[in-house]
């Protein structure tokens, strides 16, 4: 018991001889928050026309023993296909020119 007093009276008395250290200031920075504005590309949005169903008459396939029947489509029909693809290319193109990219 009188080796763990020592001891600690030993301890005590060299942490109060040393000098406390010496602390150098620091620098706090302060930050500032500046807004930045870039350009931003928006995305269009597409006019009604070209987001509607399509309404035109749709080709009805004719089985090929039909005497009218060329490529499996009535006359009529293969005007009614031909019409059908000139328009979705129409929206295809008219959508690819919206959305391009202008400098």
């Amino acid at each position: 018991m009188r080796c763990v007093m020592l001891f600690a009276l030993a301890l005590a008395i060299t942490a109060c001889g040393k000098k406390p250290p010496v602390l150098t200031p620091t620098v706090v920075e302060v930050v500032k928050t500046v807004e930045v504005r870039i350009p931003v590309l928006v995305r269009p949005t597409a006019p009604p026309e070209l987001l509607a169903p399509v309404e035109t008459a749709l080709p009805e396939f004719v089985p090929p023993s039909d005497p009218e029947a060329s490529s499996a489509l009535r006359p009529d029909g293969e005007r009614n296909l031909l019409a059908l693809i000139a328009l979705l290319l129409a929206r295809i193109a008219a959508l690819q020119e919206l959305f391009r990219v202008k400098d």
